[in-house]
């Protein structure tokens, strides 16, 4: 938990910010990055993708908090809005807010009549949807649920038929095993080392099973093609 305190410094109050650990129930102070605008600047703290984060109102540059222990700051992320922060009417003028767990950037204006919200993802499109469809089925459809921009990508047409090719071409390893008259088969990615003990507990393996007929003699599986599988009675 990080909030923002005044600490008598010998006559002279300073600004810092204040750490505290929940679970130990300790505090620790931090010191602010050394910025031009921080005594006349509005600024917000906020949480980016788990570590703290500054802004300030005048500016576009996003300060976070690397290293908790030295108090070491970064800036390099530069916020370049695709919309002015003033309308041309000059009626709405948008303050950075917060941040999403994906990395959007909430912008708020409250005028007279209605709260407006603008999200903003600095990361390109292009890269966001790279990286999507190179998620696995499951979690793609559990990650829909994260944000809207996620929701509308991975359910453009153009996304599913891009993934649908993907998915098919990924190769794959089948495994099958023998037990008593029934044939047990596994299929799981190639990239994966494959433990027997773990085949039934892992989340990306599919499993089924055909019974054998009562007489048959030793057979062997060939490899699949296209999804059928041979077997050769020896």
């Amino acid at each position: 938990m990080y909030y923002e305190v005044y600490v008598d410094n010998g006559g002279y109050m300073e600004r810092t910010i204040m750490s505290f650990n929940v679970r130990y129930e300790t505090f620790k102070p931090i010191k602010f990055p050394c910025v031009d605008n921080l005594q006349t600047g509005t600024h917000y703290l906020l949480s980016y993708y788990g570590r703290l984060a500054l802004v300030f109102s005048s500016d576009t540059k996003l300060w976070i908090l690397e290293n908790e222990k030295e108090e070491k700051w970064v800036c390099n992320i530069d916020l370049h809005l695709p919309t002015h922060r003033t309308d041309p009417t000059g009626k709405i003028n948008y303050q950075l807010n917060d941040a999403t767990v994906t990395g959007e950037f909430i912008y708020v204006a409250v005028d007279d009549e209605e709260v407006h919200v603008l999200y903003y993802d600095p990361n390109p499109l292009d890269v966001t949807r790279e990286i999507l469809l190179r998620l696995p089925a499951k979690s793609l459809v559990r990650f829909r649920c994260v944000s809207k921009l996620w929701s509308f990508l991975t359910t453009e047409p153009d996304f599913i038929k891009s993934f649908t090719t993907r998915s098919s071409s990924r190769p794959r390893l089948l495994l099958s095993f023998g037990k008593q008259a029934t044939r047990l088969f596994f299929s799981l990615p190639q990239h994966e080392i494959p433990d027997v003990d773990k085949c039934l507990s892992q989340n990306d393996v599919s499993s089924n099973h055909i019974d054998l007929p009562e007489n048959y003699g030793c057979m062997s599986t060939f490899e699949s093609v296209h999804g059928l599988i041979s077997f050769n009675e020896e």
